[in-house]
């Protein structure tokens, strides 16, 4: 698993903070699954299948 820094503004960093609590996930497991989500919706658009065919 990579190791990566990431800098949140606090309004949304709050949010997050929200909705994970309402799911039951740890801020850090609901910034991953939000990720997660955002790639496969990514995945599935033609408009970006050429970048998933590159990797």
């Amino acid at each position: 698993m990579a190791n990566y820094p990431l800098r949140i503004p606090s309004q949304l960093m709050d949010n997050i903070r929200s909705i994970s609590d309402y799911d039951g996930r740890s801020v850090n497991k609901e910034i991953e699954f939000i990720l997660s989500r955002y790639v496969d919706n990514l995945k599935s658009n033609e408009e970006y299948t050429d970048i998933f065919q590159r990797r």
